[in-house]
């Protein structure tokens, strides 16, 4: 058993939690002032059987871990240290040798960091960087507060100077300093403006080199993997940013180390950067460390670059926000310049406007498909937009969250918001019909996903496969390549029925899946009342399947109809997809009816 579990095992939730909530016995758990916001009625709930918490206003949820982390403001294992603290467990200690090799590799980087920093500061060695950091308009106050330095554009400059201090080459090399070469070792950085990485305390780990000319090639470098540093659990800057994070609620993210650096000398100092264009699910929960509503701004060149940058990270962070409700807005600088060259073209206070002005991921996203298809005056191209668009509509979860988008796109389409609704009702992942579309004729609000919703079929589909090793045999059987709406949804399905007659129950699966994004909506539906639950699960398995498979062939009928709507279809092609619409309605029909002739009401929260 490893130090996490052994933690858990004897960390009781509710002794945590009631030490700083005060907690009421409410059925089957407790009940308390939510911790994380303000707020006169209780909608916090701890299940101490569990080992989980979740507020039902701010969304935050998850284990004993997790509280602690949320209120303490510190990364896992600091809270994994204060928790085997505070109920006498004595955590494994690292073996000898990798302490000792982890303090040598720290001292060398704290050398080295110490050895650039002179070397920018004063000498010939750093009279080409000092010019280019004038040149930028950055500050002495910004260069000491980053310890920015500089890196000789001599051979072994840092090489000589560490061996000097005793440094041996293979600690040199293990913490990504130097290189080994044709005529002996040579520096990992030359010629280079250099930024230090910190950790989440600020201990240095890593360095980044910025090219002093145009003419030197790679623009940036950057350490390379090591014992102390793994790219994509870092965050450049975030150790001088939590606290403006924390107070400001709101963090900008942008790509390179001269945006962050720019951004805190204009005093934007809650900026950071990802180490890479490609954003990194760890790196985003680093962010949701320190925000309470989990406002980010993603802030990226608007050059072509610079976009399918944003387009990456926005995907990335969008599997986190379907999980903690990350409030993510997505800022493309104007003009096609990084965020640093347009505050010293347009100041501090246009800056400030565009990130006021930030539209959400939703929104960023419809822009970034309309604008991909210029001529939306036709058919073809109304298509071929909503078809694209169909996925994003799908992502939101409620009717408030579809409508004003829904509205905006109608208008850029040349659509009415009804004709627009009936195209992507099918795909939504909550039931219901729009207030514009009330007064519509039946036939056409029967095309809508009506009686159970597929968000509440495919929660009541995980809380019984999680009890019920039979309902996984069954969804397996009924289901086959049929995937839940939900991509979260699917991945928690695969995870269930990949042992189908595994254990059941929760205190398995919530252990089985701590740490991934799929144990976020597990916690969610652990907490719906199991007494809706408790009678008949074969036969509530049945109606949500039939509803997940409804919802399916409906997509089905509408992507089979707009493929068949095409200009210049081959006349194979044609009865081919005439056919398989002929089957697609067929069975969209056959589920609508059985559903129709059976309904199961769905479960609600607690």
């Amino acid at each position: 058993m490893d130090d996490k579990e052994r933690v858990r095992e004897r960390a009781d939730i509710y002794s945590v939690v009631s030490s700083y909530v005060r907690l009421k016995k409410s059925g089957r758990g407790y009940t308390g002032l939510c911790p994380f916001h303000d707020e006169r009625n209780p909608s916090f709930s701890v299940l101490p059987d569990r080992g989980t918490f979740k507020c039902f206003t701010c969304d935050k949820k998850g284990d004993v871990f997790k509280f602690i982390e949320l209120k303490e403001g510190v990364d896992f294992r600091r809270a994994l240290e204060i928790l085997a603290e505070r109920f006498g467990v004595e955590l494994t200690r690292q073996s000898g040798p990798e302490r000792d090799e982890r303090r040598q590799l720290r001292e060398a980087l704290d050398e080295a960091a110490h050895f650039y920093r002179q070397t920018l500061i004063s000498g010939e060695a750093g009279a080409e960087a000092r010019g280019y950091a004038e040149r930028r308009g950055l500050s002495q106050e910004i260069l000491e507060r980053f310890g920015i330095g500089a890196a000789p554009r001599a051979w072994d400059s840092l090489y000589r100077h560490l061996s000097a201090r005793g440094f041996a080459p293979e600690t040199m090399e293990a913490a990504g300093l130097i290189l080994p070469g044709n005529q002996g070792w040579r520096d990992m950085f030359r010629g280079r403006l250099i930024f230090p990485i910190g950790s989440d305390v600020g201990a240095i780990i890593a360095f980044g080199g910025r090219a002093l000319s145009d003419e030197d090639r790679p623009k940036y470098l950057n350490s390379p993997e090591t014992l102390l540093y793994q790219k994509s659990q870092q965050l450049f800057g975030l150790h001088l940013a939590k606290a403006t994070i924390k107070q400001n609620d709101r963090a900008i993210l942008v790509e390179g180390y001269m945006d962050v650096v720019a951004l805190h000398q204009a005093g934007f100092t809650e900026a950071i950067g990802a180490l890479g264009t490609a954003l990194t699910a760890p790196q985003a929960r680093a962010i949701l460390r320190y925000t309470e509503s989990g406002r980010v701004v993603v802030c990226f060149d608007s050059d072509r670059a610079g976009q399918e940058a944003a387009a990456r990270g926005v995907s990335t962070l969008e599997d986190v926000a379907r999980a903690t409700r990350l409030a993510l807005s997505v800022l493309s600088v104007p003009d096609g310049k990084d965020p640093d060259a347009f505050i010293r073209a347009h100041g501090a206070e246009r800056f400030a406007e565009l990130l006021t002005a930030a539209p959400s991921m939703v929104d960023f996203m419809i822009d970034r498909v309309l604008a991909q298809h210029a001529d939306l005056s036709t058919p073809e191209g109304r298509n071929a937009a909503v078809r694209k668009l169909i996925p994003i509509f799908a992502g939101l979860e409620t009717q408030s969250q579809v409508e004003p988008h829904l509205h905006r796109v109608a208008s850029r389409l040349g659509l009415n918001d009804l004709g627009l609704w009936l195209d992507i009702a099918p795909h939504l992942r909550y039931s219901g019909t729009p207030r514009y579309a009330t007064r519509a004729p039946r036939s056409s609000r029967d095309n809508a996903i009506g009686q159970i919703g597929t968000t509440e079929a495919e929660r009541g589909l995980i809380y019984l496969m999680v009890e019920h090793a039979e309902v996984r045999r069954l969804v397996s059987e009924r289901l086959g390549a049929v995937a839940l709406p939900q991509a979260i949804a699917e991945c928690i399905r695969g995870r269930l029925c990949a042992e189908i007659d595994g254990p059941v129950g929760w205190e398995h699966w919530l252990a089985a899946l701590a740490g991934t994004p799929e144990y976020e909506v597990l916690v969610d539906v652990q907490f719906e009342d199991p007494e809706a639950f408790a009678i008949k699960p074969i036969e509530q398995a049945e109606d949500f399947i039939r509803t997940v498979l409804a919802a399916h062939w409906e997509a089905e009928v509408a992507r089979l109809r707009n493929a068949l709507g095409q200009a210049g279809l081959p006349a194979e092609d044609l009865a081919r997809i005439s056919r398989e619409l002929a089957d697609a309605i067929a069975r969209s029909r056959q589920y609508k009816a059985e559903r129709s002739s059976r309904v199961v009401p769905a479960a609600s929260g607690s």
